[in-house]
């Protein structure tokens, strides 16, 4: 029997969160989600050397990196997302006995984003005029979808015709956040519109 080649293990920050990506992506994560966490640790890596040795990572340098998120103008909620994702990572790397640094969640306070009026609801579902764009109308109906429904924009752009029952009243998702197609009831209103 053939000897199986040696692998040489990755040694810098960099190297194991690639490592890290590849096994999140043979267990199933989405394509978007792989992306989210490249990008997060892009910003992390702004304040933290990703070039050192793995094993030489402490949590101080954690702890030095969220301070330097948090004095460069990031958002609270920004800087939780941030380290959700270096959480999961180091919680890898300690599994994996590369690591026996920690990082704890961030609890800066969290910003609460801007609901719309009354009169901004009032604006975006009011029905176009009857000479109208197909843009204008295509907009107008998605608007009203959303309000609704309460899906994702994501979700409404994967739709296709063979999604929508007007009969059933009723819309097939097939694309979700969780991945699991599911079917939602249209309220009258809406079978109207669409």
């Amino acid at each position: 029997m053939p000897k199986m080649p040696k692998f040489k293990r990755p040694e810098t920050i960099q190297e194991v969160f690639e490592e890290f990506i590849e096994e999140k992506r043979s267990a199933g994560l989405s394509e978007k989600t792989l992306t989210t966490y490249r990008w997060h640790f892009t910003v992390f890596s702004r304040y933290l050397d990703v070039d050192m040795p793995v094993e030489e990572l402490t949590s101080r340098d954690l702890r030095l990196a969220v301070s330097g998120l948090a004095r460069g103008g990031f958002s609270p909620n920004s800087i939780r997302s941030y380290t959700a994702t270096f959480h999961s990572f180091v919680g890898w790397l300690h599994r994996e006995g590369l690591s026996d640094a920690q990082i704890g969640l961030y609890k800066g306070s969290e910003a609460v984003p801007r609901t719309y009026s009354r009169l901004d609801l009032q604006a975006l579902l009011k029905r176009p005029k009857r000479r109208c764009t197909f843009c204008e109308f295509r907009n107008w109906t998605i608007v009203n979808l959303l309000v609704n429904n309460g899906v994702r924009a994501s979700t409404v752009r994967a739709m296709e015709v063979q999604d929508v029952d007007l009969a059933g009243r009723a819309i097939r998702l097939r694309h979700t956040k969780n991945r699991k197609a599911q079917m939602i009831p249209l309220s009258t209103e809406l079978v109207a519109i669409l």
